[in-house]
């Protein structure tokens, strides 16, 4: 049996591997994708001309409008909220579930109703593989459309443009966020659960080490 580690070298995370996700890179058409990367909008370069924002999903289907559409700068169309024309970089840092179009002209209401109707989102699909989704990418023709929950997907008109959205940089800092969050959780268990006060000995097989107050094992044993 593989020997426990100290609690030292568990709270330093010695232990530890950051499993990444597979990020899939493809193209469809005029557009190129990219899924499962970890870019946030501040790694998009923005466009050069104005262009207005189309939130199509903000938390859940039809909060768009209820959300963002009756703040200034932004209207309500059907089940879906689009921003006045925008120039350089925007905030965009919502918290939750969204999924969005980047548009470099003005679109009318119609326009966005014609291409997704009522109640419109792919965000838990396999958007490369739907051929309604690419219908409305054709019809809209974004500079991006981005969706981001608990996988992100992008596409983009430009390959340097999505190859700019994934690389060693980028992985690196989602590699230090989640080893951040992950010694952070091991404190507060830590915190939690320990000392090891005894006064028995670990239950555990060959473990000399004093259980912790609310169990019958010492601290490792209990996490691992």
């Amino acid at each position: 049996m593989k020997p426990i580690p100290t609690i030292e070298e568990y709270l330093n995370l010695a232990n530890w591997c950051y499993q990444a996700k597979r990020v899939e890179l493809g193209y469809y058409g005029d557009f190129f994708w990219i899924k499962n990367s970890s870019f946030t909008v501040e790694d998009l370069d923005f466009p050069k001309q104005p262009y207005c924002i189309l939130l199509i999903l903000y938390d859940a289907v039809g909060f768009a409008p209820v959300s963002l559409g009756k703040e200034a700068g932004w209207r309500a169309v059907g089940d879906y909220a689009v921003s006045e024309q925008k120039s350089g970089r925007s905030e965009i840092n919502y918290g939750v579930d969204f999924e969005l179009m980047i548009i470099e002209r003005t679109v009318t209401d119609a326009e966005i109703l014609d291409a997704l109707g009522s109640n419109c989102t792919f965000i838990d699909d396999e958007q490369e593989d739907d051929s309604r989704f690419w219908q409305i990418m054709n019809k809209l023709q974004p500079y991006c459309y981005l969706s981001s929950s608990d996988k992100s997907f992008c596409t983009v008109k430009s390959k340097s443009l999505r190859d700019s959205l994934n690389t060693p940089e980028i992985f690196a800092r989602e590699e230090q966020t989640h080893r951040d969050y992950a010694r952070a959780e091991r404190a507060k268990a830590w915190n939690d659960l320990g000392p090891e006060c005894g006064t028995e000995i670990c239950v555990e097989p060959d473990c000399s080490r004093l259980r912790i107050k609310l169990a019958g094992r010492c601290f490792l044993h209990q996490m691992l």
